[in-house]
């Protein structure tokens, strides 16, 4: 009876082991996949924003694209003081600390005065 107990134990710590890797790799293979979908549609997104502005300074209407770069920036701001605030991340605040001219705590503090609602202009 021992010896059944035994083997029955080793199975079920190999069983545990074996899920417990599985699934880790199927939390690890659908971040990983969330994560290349977020930076394509980031990518996507500033790709659509470059064209609006590089039109605005084709049809030379460089009044609008300075406008809309300055949205850029806003919007940019204030989703990095968001993430800031929310995440504790050493590695960013290096990041930032090191690449950026004004001190982290600015950026933590942002807050633009568009509010919830703006339009902006086109360059159609």
């Amino acid at each position: 009876m021992k010896i059944a107990n035994i083997v029955f134990l080793v199975v079920l710590i190999v069983a545990s082991a074996i899920a417990y890797r599985f699934g880790i790799n199927v939390t690890t293979n659908h971040y990983s996949k969330e994560l290349d979908e977020t930076q394509a549609m980031l990518a996507f997104n500033h790709l659509i924003r470059y064209e609006e502005i590089l039109k605005c300074l084709n049809d030379n209407k460089s009044s609008l694209a300075v406008k809309k770069v300055n949205m850029s920036i806003i919007s940019e701001k204030e989703l990095v003081a968001e993430f800031l605030n929310s995440h504790e991340s050493e590695r960013i605040n290096k990041y930032i600390s090191t690449r950026y001219n004004e001190p982290l705590e600015v950026l933590k503090s942002y807050k633009s005065n568009r509010g919830s609602r703006w339009s902006e202009p086109t360059c159609k």
